[in-house]
């Protein structure tokens, strides 16, 4: 009987060593929380945009791009929420806004580092926005400045306009623009400069001005 109770308390403290080891490798994840689709650079929530859950699928050649297979879907409710399938094998998830609307999908999530480490899966789209832009002259006693022309295009000299009237462009909402622009002198010669406008108002046009 002695024998048996050692027995039966050993089995019992194995048991219990298993389960606290169970414990420390699941118990501390953080809960989960599903996810969110939000503007970039914001929380502002994205209603009704379409979440993808996908896994990698090996590709066939060994130079042929990697595939994704669609595993399941869901859609963000008002507060641009949307859950995760437990047990999912999905790998990433890609969020799309409407299309008259966002011009790009989200970045993709890692599902399976959420699934590991718990909290909540974020996906940012972004938005439209648009910037006029003009140049005035704040020095009417130095009138060698012929015109100014600008692009929103930093890295490019083509598509350049001139800024005595106001010009409008739609770029991307809460991110940083970059307009180059160069000072036409009377005499041929320009000068370069870059203006800096911090991410615009998504969905709304802000107005900018350049001095010289």
């Amino acid at each position: 009987m002695k024998k048996q109770i050692i027995i039966f308390a050993a089995i019992a403290t194995i048991a219990l060593l298993m389960s606290c080891r169970k414990k420390e490798n699941n118990g501390n994840y953080a809960p989960h929380f599903g996810g969110r689709v939000v503007l970039v650079n914001s929380g502002t929530p994205v209603p009704n945009a379409l979440v993808r859950f996908l896994k990698w699928a090996p590709s066939s050649g060994i130079f042929d791009p990697p595939t994704y297979i669609l595993v399941s879907s869901d859609t963000t409710d008002e507060s641009g929420r949307f859950e995760i399938p437990e047990n999912t094998d999905a790998t990433i998830a890609i969020a799309y806004g409407p299309i008259s609307i966002y011009s790009h999908e989200s970045i993709q999530g890692d599902v399976s580092a959420y699934v590991q480490s718990g909290g909540e899966l974020i996906l940012q789209l972004i938005p439209p926005a648009w910037i006029t832009v003009s140049a005035i002259d704040v020095e009417p006693f130095n009138p060698e400045v012929l015109y100014v022309q600008g692009d929103t295009n930093i890295a490019s000299s083509d598509g350049q306009v001139n800024l005595s009237t106001p010009i409008t462009w739609k770029v991307q909402g809460n991110v940083p623009q970059y307009i180059k622009y160069l000072l036409i002198h009377q005499n041929g010669d320009f000068v370069l400069g870059n203006y800096s406008i911090p991410g615009p108002t998504p969905f709304d046009t802000t107005i900018h001005i350049i001095t010289y």
